[in-house]
């Protein structure tokens, strides 16, 4: 069966089949988060949602939670002017001291990061007074919930480009369409966040390609997901959070960009089937011209499918042979 994102019982289809393998699997689905965060009620809450944002990337963040209280001390409660007027030197040190506490491959990035968008901040903050002010307005009003005090669903592209896209005055350093994602959902304005579970899961599963243009490109997923949310009438969170929480790591660990738990997936095992599957390591080694079909079904690129092929154990001669065959001589 292919899914139709634009209708509703397929997608209710898709995220109660998510729920019920979770619950099968003992995963307390009530702990999985409906909302984006209230919207900050002050700068300094922009800054820190920024500040988590940008520490997500490429890291472990259990290891990255230990170090917050912290974080939140050395950056001078994320006051904005306070912040902007340290120096790369302050930064540094800082860097060197909790840097061997956490595992993220270029957390020293990520804080001159923070640094450099506290003065990206301040501009804005002297131009329109407030940080704050500056995002609502640049929202539609109508798409605020009060009851919730955040943005549902928004037509939040034009504000999402003003802090992504290079020719902006106030592009953010580090921050591409992912990490802006993540951002918003820290300060009230609802997303669905093309990360490396989003991409991986919508790509594997039976979409109907006829009704979306979907790949592994972030600007495609997102735009899946939130066609999904829409049709739903549901929080993009809401359909985010399910889908991250079933493919993450010391979450529900089903659908893991490694090793996916397929035979307890209820997307495979339960009919209509909504998903073929996707290739352990072991039937990589056993059947890799199999493997590599699949790979290529769900978007892998040819230099994708090799990292899986050579992690799944098989010899770059093999390799080699098997991307001939499914995916063409090289140009």
């Amino acid at each position: 069966m292919n899914i139709d994102i634009n209708s509703i019982p397929d997608c209710q289809d898709l995220i109660e089949r998510i729920r019920q393998t979770l619950v099968k699997e003992g995963y307390k689905i009530s702990s999985i988060g409906e909302l984006p965060k209230p919207f900050p009620k002050n700068d300094a809450g922009v800054l820190e949602g920024l500040s988590r944002a940008i520490l997500t990337r490429q890291a472990n963040w259990a290891s990255i939670e230990k170090i917050l209280p912290d974080l939140r001390s050395g950056l001078l409660n994320y006051d904005v002017d306070q912040v902007a007027a340290l120096t790369t030197s302050d930064i540094g040190k800082f860097s060197i001291l909790y840097k061997s506490k956490v595992k993220a491959r270029f957390f020293e990035e990520e804080l001159i990061a923070i640094y450099d968008n506290s003065k990206t901040l301040q501009q804005i903050k002297t131009i329109y007074g407030s940080v704050c002010v500056f995002i609502k307005d640049k929202l539609p009003k109508a798409d605020y919930d009060a009851s919730k005090k955040c943005f549902i669903r928004p037509s939040d592209t034009p504000l999402m480009k003003l802090f992504i896209d290079s020719t902006s005055t106030f592009k953010l350093s580090r921050v591409g369409l992912p990490i802006c994602c993540e951002f918003f959902n820290n300060i009230g304005i609802d997303e669905f966040k093309p990360d490396v579970h989003t991409i991986s899961f919508l790509n594997r599963i039976n979409i109907d390609r006829t009704k979306v243009n979907l790949s592994r490109k972030t600007t495609n997923v997102r735009t899946t997901g939130i066609s999904i949310a829409e049709t739903l009438k549901k929080p993009r969170k809401y359909v985010d959070n399910n889908i991250w929480v079933f493919c993450a790591e010391d979450r529900g660990e089903i659908c893991t960009e490694t090793d996916p738990k397929c035979n307890l997936c209820l997307l495979k095992t339960q009919k209509p089937r909504l998903c073929n599957g996707f290739p352990s390591r072991i039937e990589m080694g056993k059947n890799p011209t199999s493997a590599a079909y699949r790979l290529k079904e769900c978007a892998l690129s040819r230099k994708e499918a090799d990292t899986k092929l050579n992690n799944a154990g098989l010899s770059q001669s093999a390799i080699e042979i098997t991307l001939n065959t499914v995916y063409g001589l090289k140009p």
